[in-house]
């Protein structure tokens, strides 16, 4: 992190971590697939907590079938879940945001990853007794609405997970 706040993503090779973490290219390689990941590499852990909020909020609920409430409901969990973790990463590490604000490459990584989270909550969903279609559209609109919540919220990260609640609620007609 040092490394791209003193000269941006794009100027840093993978030599540039290596040398300065004091490690060979090839470890570098056993821990990340390539420099990209190195700024998502929690990624693993949010998929985890994403199914996680979904699984236990659906224990709360009917079985989920074809009713698009309850899976919004519950995918409403999951996604305040990434709501808070972002705003918790943007308030100890400010220069993640910045960093892919302004790099093209790692916005398409960001979009990339943002479309394995709606796998998750899709899969997720379908295991939980989700209708295929019910589930892959509640996904979508979660993700919409995270999305609608980020963008209104990007000058203080503190205010994500409110905004996130606030935009399923007005979906899901809960306010």
């Amino acid at each position: 992190m040092e490394l791209f706040a003193e000269r941006g993503f794009d100027a840093v090779t993978v030599a540039d971590i290596a040398a300065h973490a004091e490690v060979g290219r090839r470890t570098f390689f056993r821990y990340f697939p390539d420099k990209q990941d190195v700024l998502f590499a929690d990624d693993e852990e949010l998929h985890q907590l994403l199914a996680a909020r979904i699984r236990a909020a659906a224990r709360e609920l009917p079985p989920l079938g074809d009713s698009l409430p309850r899976a919004l409901a519950v995918g409403r969990s999951g996604v305040l879940a990434l709501g808070e973790a972002a705003a918790r990463r943007a308030l100890y590490d400010p220069l993640h945001a910045q960093l892919v604000a302004t790099s093209p490459q790692l916005q398409e990584c960001g979009h990339s990853r943002e479309r394995a989270y709606v796998r998750t909550a899709i899969e997720t969903l379908v295991d939980l007794g989700a209708d295929p279609s019910t589930a892959a559209l509640a996904a979508h609109l979660c993700a919409a609405c995270y999305a609608a919540a980020h963008a209104e919220t990007q000058s203080d990260p503190r205010l994500l997970p409110a905004a996130v609640a606030r935009t399923v609620d007005r979906l899901h007609g809960l306010r």
